[in-house]
């Protein structure tokens, strides 16, 4: 009815439905970072007798990240409630900032008897690095030339600035490394990698005569000088059985002399 004018009038008709189930989910605490033990509270609020089953899931911008306890399913009495720990996948691939963690719980029994609860979860920013030579190893006929690949990975969630250095050797081997110009050095001044990123370095060696031959590589944080990582190159040359050559084969015929007289 108009509030102006009583005259104008309308009406609907439509079905409301009330049912005795119920759901509240919290969320605990509403913010913290991975490291942070949060745990999700389902409770059963309905006002019937009989115990309700309800399917919890998690969600949001971590909701890739994170698990519960499998299976994610509390069977509750009415007024009863039940907490599961929130889990984190132990390598979380994330820049840094505010993310939503979402818990949804929902009624088997009916699924429109739903809630859900959010919390923040701030990913702080860090630094590392990792890294190997490939393969770890080269075994040569002869002397001569082994390349390898250094495999080298931000492991933190920021962009560094890192340095490149052939820090040793060892045995008669020689290396070096290809500068950002392609050309062979022992040290790259800088080269920088964003959050997670990886790149490859080429190491040069050459083994000058029989033997083992070692080229250790190390990558340090420009930032942070404890965030290195080193590898090492082998080259091995083993040493050949030598062939004795005895020339042509050889015939050999023996003669016997009869003396006179025998027979």
């Amino acid at each position: 009815t108009s509030t102006t004018d009583a005259a104008v009038v309308s009406q609907a008709t439509g079905t409301l439905t009330v049912v005795n189930s119920g759901v509240t989910v919290a969320l605990s605490p509403v913010s913290g970072t991975p490291g942070t033990l949060f745990e999700v509270t389902v409770t059963n609020t309905g006002t019937g007798q009989t115990a309700d089953t309800f399917d919890v899931a998690l969600g949001g911008e971590l909701g890739a990240f994170t698990f519960l306890p499998n299976p994610p399913v509390v069977t509750l009495a009415p007024g009863a409630s039940q907490n599961l720990p929130v889990l984190f996948e132990s390598e979380l691939i994330l820049f840094p900032g505010d993310l939503n963690l979402i818990a949804v719980a929902t009624s088997q029994a009916n699924p429109s008897v739903q809630a859900n609860a959010i919390a923040t979860v701030t990913i702080l920013a860090s630094q590392g690095v990792d890294g190997a030579v490939d393969p770890e190893e080269r075994i040569l006929a002869v002397p001569g030339a082994a390349d390898f690949i250094f495999v080298i990975q931000n492991t933190g969630n920021t962009e560094d600035a890192y340095t490149a250095s052939i820090t040793g050797t060892s045995g008669p081997i020689t290396g070096t490394l290809d500068g950002l110009d392609n050309q062979p050095i022992q040290t790259i001044d800088t080269f920088r990698l964003p959050g997670h990123a990886t790149a490859a370095l080429t190491l040069n060696t050459t083994i000058s005569a029989i033997g083992e031959g070692t080229v250790t590589v190390a990558v340090t944080s420009q930032n942070d000088p404890d965030v290195t990582v080193t590898s090492t190159a082998r080259v091995e040359v083993p040493n050949q059985t030598p062939v004795a050559d005895a020339g042509p084969d050889q015939s050999l015929r023996r003669s016997e002399e009869r003396r006179g007289g025998e027979e």
